[in-house]
């Protein structure tokens, strides 16, 4: 469950980058990516995607944003 910015699409990705405070909303364009916005995204608000990757949850990977 969660809140996303109105213009969110089905495939869109929720992103959390290192250092952000709060999830954000990516669209992919061809190798880059358009930041949509800040989400509220239950189970990833404080901390949990990093517990993720410690589990193998969740991996890690480089976003290039326009």
């Amino acid at each position: 469950m969660g809140l996303a910015p109105p213009r969110t699409q089905r495939n869109d990705i929720i992103c959390i980058l290192l250092g952000c405070s709060v999830p954000i909303i990516l669209r992919q364009d061809g190798q880059n990516f358009m930041l949509l916005g800040e989400s509220y995204t239950h189970g990833l608000m404080h901390g949990e995607a990093l517990k993720g990757v410690e589990t193998g949850l969740f991996t890690l990977q480089e976003f290039r944003i326009i």
